[in-house]
């Protein structure tokens, strides 16, 4: 019952429609809800940065899963993967994810910084 407010408060939070608009020309972006502009700011107050996530990987057995001591001191599950994914954000925008998850840390790199390079994000 609890966890069915919740979903229902997070619908009705994020209802909104949400728009990025890019100006390269100006050197500016945009971001708005439901067309009422929210911030118009510079170019340089917006990025796309790489994030790490980890999922665990195929369990093949109890010797892959670790007590939650060990995992708190920072050691891993043996078949745990690191994924990427590139994030679109900026000052006083919801972050927005722009790829997909891939384990290809270099490929998503270059990939950030050619989109970054074609709309003059540097």
């Amino acid at each position: 019952m609890v966890m069915m407010i919740v979903s229902l408060a997070s619908i009705w939070t994020y209802k909104d429609t949400r728009y990025y608009t890019l100006r390269p020309k100006l050197k500016e972006y945009v971001f708005s809800h439901n067309k009422t502009v929210v911030i118009r700011g510079q170019y340089y107050n917006i990025y796309i940065r790489l994030r790490r996530e980890v999922r665990s990987g195929e369990q093949t057995g109890f010797h892959n899963v670790l007590p939650t001591f060990l995992l708190s001191r920072g050691w891993t599950n043996v078949g745990s993967k690191p994924y990427y994914h590139l994030l679109l954000g900026g000052y006083e925008i919801d972050a927005r994810r722009i790829s997909g998850s891939s384990t290809e840390l270099e490929k998503l790199r270059k990939l950030g910084q050619r989109i970054a390079g074609n709309l003059n994000l540097k």
